[in-house]
């Protein structure tokens, strides 16, 4: 559950930051790796460097391209699921990644209804 939840969150976020509509993969590399973190039983801080990790490394791949021509590309899941585990394998044994995108949010309501809504 909390990748779904930090998922919708980070996909609002990251659609609210710029101005061209990005892929899900950008975002659910965000998801993905605190969806390890919590089935490798990650401290917060490890969580924090894991997501941080997916956010900078993450694809930043224009949706619209995609369903202009469609290619096998998928809304760049494969590789934001590469990603969201190598990522969080990182963190694990200590590589340290920028601040999460939660901070970076227009609405701060959209992170303080984490497990609200």
């Amino acid at each position: 559950m909390i990748a779904y939840e930090l998922g919708i969150r980070a996909g609002v976020i990251r659609h609210g930051t710029y101005e061209v509509y990005h892929s899900s993969g950008s975002w659910g590399a965000i998801a993905g790796a605190a969806a390890v973190g919590r089935l490798l039983g990650f401290s917060a801080k490890q969580m924090f460097h894991a997501m941080g990790a997916a956010k900078y490394h993450a694809p930043i791949a224009p949706m619209m391209k995609g369903i202009d021509t469609p290619s096998m590309g998928k809304d760049s899941i494969g590789w934001g699921c590469m990603v969201a585990v190598l990522s969080a394998l990182m963190a694990r044994d200590g590589f340290t990644g920028v601040r999460p995108l939660f901070d970076d949010a227009p609405d701060p309501s959209v992170v303080k209804r984490l497990g609200q809504k």
